[in-house]
Order: structure tokens, then sequence, then C-alpha cells
């Protein structure tokens, strides 16, 4: 039986009603949070996941040993509060369940509090939680207001951390909750919120709660593109040494007065601020030592105060590791896949076997195509030989993959362009190349140079794709570019990024920190370059052409 268009339309407005009638509905849930529970975890926008139950702290003594199982849906935090550095150990718990499992009077974590200090007030977070909630001014919010408002504390022997319970929402509950450590830390991942003061005021590296609220949020695939001038900037970010904490000044320039106190991460994150201003990059490479190992017992705390200012700003970055990276309690496997899933990041870990972590080439797009108008190849240079003074060297296969990938991907796009190709390479620790002291050179070569006695070819590999000029940091107080022309063999600039971290040494006759920078014009082919030292006044010093027509060109050209 066909239905009469009169029927049709009928149904029609009763299907629209009801499509409007539901959208109501779950959009005033949205603010007022009025339908059961069972209900919403199971609307059809609704992606199921586990929520956050329950937190507590649970300190114990290390010779003892700590409760690590996991016990009726509680899952430990895998930091020790204390790093380590006392008898006591403490740890954060949270209790999740699926979102499937939860009951209309199941109630979930919906915020978390740290005090300042040691006491029993209430934290000033809390407080001002509740003024803006209610309307009441801050001396009424009690201990009493407080739990009243769904507020606990929570914590064996931890009356800092404070737990807000209360009615599940797919949007506003805890779905996830981590530590950081250092009043300085920051946590960059979209949906987190890390919380000031400390599970433990007492201690000198504060430990933090942070808790992401709603389901995780994916960063979007960034693409890398010269701008609509033909031109590109990178700022190339050597050796930051980043701690755990804030980290103490090594040879500050000027030097530190008696009782002058010097924080490394701020002062250096202070310099990276006025250099993002003043030359405003289009890319960020930091060429290796992000963190300082022995001073980074938390490396996830030391990276994302590392790339916290470019997320900030949305300027995507790249990444490789040096020598001290991963001589924490992460390798570099494990530290590339904590880089990986921030915002804004373009870093790979490369193929699992090839030597290293971090072989890749990005590729960015011309200012009106798809089409490639510069490579970036990055490579793993290791770290010490086993035993030796010596350091490693990069290995064949790393070269060969590189090879392969320009032969088989990145040279037949790079022949489609109409531009010069232009083409360069970033690692930690420089070439044997580097150690000639035969070669012109612009800058400043203070300290012997640390290459590895074996030379992999990595020079002429890179060379012959068409690098023309290569750039590495290690070396903290070595800032030159040199020229490196042999005969039969293609001319290629070797460049030293120059120390950016007071957390790192400098000396050699107050060395002042410093940052290099590369600029690409694609119309013309070129590269240039220029350094920023960490003065009142920025201003660029040794500028210089290295590359003209996209060929690799000397110093007095």
């Amino acid at each position: 039986m066909q239905l009469s268009k009169r029927w049709i339309r009928q149904l029609l407005k009763v299907l629209l009603i009801c499509c409007v009638f539901v959208t109501v509905v779950i959009g005033t849930d949205f603010y007022l949070n009025f339908l059961p529970t069972t209900l919403q975890t199971r609307l059809p926008l609704h992606q199921p996941g586990s929520v956050v139950v329950d937190l507590k702290v649970v300190k114990c003594m290390t010779v003892s040993g700590c409760q690590s199982e996991e016990k009726e849906g509680w899952y430990r935090v895998p930091k020790n509060l204390y790093l380590d550095k006392y008898w006591t150990k403490g740890f954060l718990f949270s209790k999740r369940v699926h979102e499937d499992e939860l009951k209309d009077d199941t109630t979930v974590v919906l915020d978390a509090a740290l005090a300042t200090r040691l006491s029993n007030e209430v934290p000033e977070y809390v407080v001002n939680s509740i003024v803006k909630q209610k309307g009441v001014s801050p001396s009424e919010v009690t201990i009493e207001k407080a739990v009243e408002n769904g507020w606990n504390r929570k914590g064996d022997g931890f009356p800092s951390l404070w737990v807000k319970m209360g009615k599940y929402q797919t949007r506003s509950s805890v779905t996830a909750v981590d530590v950081l450590f250092g009043h300085d830390s920051v946590d960059p991942r979209p949906g987190w919120s890390l919380k000031d003061g400390s599970m433990d005021p007492s201690v000198e590296i504060s430990p933090r709660i942070s808790i992401r609220v709603g389901p995780r949020v994916e960063p979007e695939r960034v693409k890398l593109k010269v701008d609509k001038d033909g031109r590109y900037k990178i700022m190339q970010v050597a050796d930051l040494h980043f701690s755990t904490g804030a980290g103490e000044c090594m040879d500050p320039v000027p030097e530190l007065k008696n009782g002058e106190n010097c924080e490394a991460d701020s002062r250096t994150l202070a310099f990276l601020e006025r250099l993002l201003d003043e030359e405003d990059p289009d890319l960020i490479v930091l060429t290796g030592d992000q963190i300082f190992g022995s001073e980074a017992p938390d490396p996830q705390s030391a990276i994302y105060k590392a790339v916290a200012p470019y997320i900030r700003r949305k300027i995507p970055y790249a990444m490789v590791f040096g020598n001290h990276d991963d001589e924490g309690p992460l390798n570099k496997q494990e530290l590339m896949e904590l880089v990986t899933n921030l915002p804004y990041s373009v870093s790979e870990p490369g193929p699992e076997d090839i030597d290293g972590v971090g072989n890749y080439a990005l590729q960015v797009q011309g200012p009106r195509s798809e089409n490639p108008a510069l490579t970036l190849y990055f490579l793993d240079s290791h770290k010490h030989l086993p035993k030796q003074r010596a350091y490693d060297w990069i290995k064949d296969n790393q070269l060969e993959y590189i090879q392969h990938e320009y032969d088989s991907k990145l040279h037949p796009l790079q022949r489609e362009s109409s531009h010069i190709h232009l083409s360069m390479a970033f690692f930690h620790i420089p070439l044997t190349e580097y150690a000639t002291g035969k070669n012109k050179f612009i800058g400043n070569y203070k300290e012997g140079s640390t290459a590895p006695r074996v030379n992999s070819g990595g020079r002429d590999k890179l060379a012959n794709m068409g690098v023309t000029a290569i750039s590495v940091g290690h070396d903290h107080v070595n800032d030159f570019c040199m020229y490196d022309e042999q005969e039969d063999k293609p001319p290629i600039w070797l460049c030293h990024g120059g120390g950016v971290g007071e957390g790192g040494y400098g000396g050699y006759g107050n060395y002042v920190r410093r940052c290099r920078f590369f600029e690409f014009d694609t119309q013309s082919g070129s590269i240039n370059t220029w350094k920023l030292k960490n003065e009142v006044s920025l201003s660029r010093f040794d500028q210089q052409k290295i590359v003209s027509g996209g060929k690799a060109i000397p110093p007095d050209s």
C-alpha cells in the first residue's frame, strides 16, 4: 500500500519534531546534566571509554615496597611522587570503569585541586570554584562548605589532594590522570589541565596532578607549506638541556652574584619566547639533548616544557634526539611516542628495523601547489660507544634508508617542481668532516669537535641527494658554518646551531647562549643563515648566504 502525500508530509513533520526535540534535550543536558547516566552513555554520538570514579594517593617505605598490582579497577600512575630521592615513596592511583558499566547513582571524578602549602585549609582553586558557582564570599568557603559542594580530601598522608565528585557527564567527567613535576611544568596536551600546587608541598620538586576531561583528542596532522612569497624560515633549537624541575644554570653570563638564584629552564624559555616574537619562524627543528638525562628523572615533564611554546603559538616542530635525552627512565622510542602524540609535531620515529629512532624526511610544499619545494632530512646520530669515550656514528642502514626514500618517493616529486629544489639535513652529533681545521668557516670554533672517528660517508651520501647544508648541535660553544669542498664531490655547508639551554655547559670565555636560523627563498633557490644571542637587544649576527641557485657557495662569494 502506498502512502498518500498528506501522510508523507505528516510523517516528515513528526520526524522533524522528534529530531528538534532530541537536539534540544541533548543540548540542554550539556548545561544542566539532567539525563540519567545510563542514557547518556548510550546516546548515538557518544564515544564510549573509561571514566575515573575515584582517586587516592598511597605512601610507603622504599624498603618495604609499594602496592603495584591492579585491584578492583585501581590503576597506579607509574611515577614515584618523590622521584626516588627519599626513603619514602608515593603513588597516585585512579579507579576507572568503563562508561557502559556506570549506574545512575554512580559518582565520578569531575575535577581535582592541590594545596600550595602544608595546611588543612581549602585550596584556593576550590575556593574560587565555589565562589564562582555559588556567588558566596571566599571567607564563607569552609571545609564543610567544600564537602557540601562535592569536594573531598583524598590520600594517605596527602591532605593537599582534593577531588570533586558528582554525576557523570560526557564532556565534563575526568577520563585520565597523570603526574608531572615542578612548579614550572606544563601540560600542552589538548583536553588536559595541570593543577597548581603540589601533592606534597614539603618536597623541592612538586608532584602535580594533571587531569583529562572528556574523550581523548587526536591532534591533526600538520601540512608544511612555503609562504606566498616563496620563503620559509627554520629556527634550530640546539641543546636545551631541560630538567625535571627548574634546573640549575651552568656557566651563566653574567656570572651570578653571591646568593643569586638562576633557574635554567625558565631563563631559556624566556629567551626562546623573545626569539619567537622577533623572528616568527615557520618551523622549529630541535636537534637533540632537549632533556638533560641525569637531571630529568621524569623526562615527560622536561619534554613538555621544551615544546609548549610552539604548541601555544601553533608552530610545527620536528625533533631528533641527542646523547642525553634517553639517559632517564624513557628510551628514545618511548620519548618519540610522547612527542608524536602532541599537537603540531611533525616528528616521526622512522622504521623500527633501521638503527636509531628519528630517521625520517619531511617535504615542505610550494606556495601554490602540493609539489615539494624543500626536503628536510633527519637522522639519529646515536651517543657514546659502550665503555669508550668516543661517539658512535650514523649507520649504513640509516643512510641506505634515506637513499631509498629519496630514490623511490622524494626525488620523483622534486622533479615535478618548476623551481629549484632545496634540501637540508639535521641531527645531533657532527660528522667527521666537521673536525677538519683546513676549511673556511664563519662563526666560533671554540671547542674541539666531538665528531666520531669513523667516517660512515654521511656527508657524501647527503650531498649527492642534493643536500647543500647540514646543521647539528652537541658542541655547545661551536656555532660556526664551515664550507666543505672536496674534489669531484658536491660542496656542502656544515653548521652548528650553538647551545641554547642555560642548563648545559657554556664557558670558553663567557659564552652567551644563542640560536641559529635558516631562511629558504624558493624563488631564487637560496638559503641564508644567521644567529641571535640572549642579550638585552636582539640583533642578527654572522649573517651569510650559504646557498645560491640551489648550490652551496663559498663564504667569500
